[in-house]
């Protein structure tokens, strides 16, 4: 009998435990702009810059000199479509200070 009412005490207090009540700390609003490095899948080492307020992303291919901006919009998803000029660089997804993915056409 003792036995059962340890673990019913037991119970009550880990039951009194998960009630608490406590204050949600804000989230820190992301910078609106935002730098990552990376690679290709060819081997080429990337820094790529995106900036939320004047929706473009900016490239710098240290590998072969390459270098530009292209503007893009955000799809209804959170993906963003991607308005290169020449056709290679085409959607991204971002995950905001932690990753960038970027889909390319003409890679490798």
């Amino acid at each position: 009998m003792r036995f059962r009412v340890a673990i019913a005490s037991l119970l009550l207090l880990s039951a009194a435990g998960c009630g608490t009540n406590t204050p949600v700390t804000p989230v820190t609003p992301q910078s609106a702009t935002r730098a990552y490095n990376g690679t290709a899948s060819v081997g080429d080492f990337l820094t790529i810059t995106l900036d939320s307020t004047a929706h473009t992303l900016t490239y710098s291919n240290h590998s072969n000199g390459d270098a530009g901006a292209i503007p893009y919009t955000v799809n209804s998803d959170g993906t963003y479509a991607l308005n290169d000029p020449t056709g290679n660089l085409l959607a991204a997804y971002e995950v905001p200070g932690y990753a960038l993915l970027v889909q390319a056409a003409k890679t490798g």
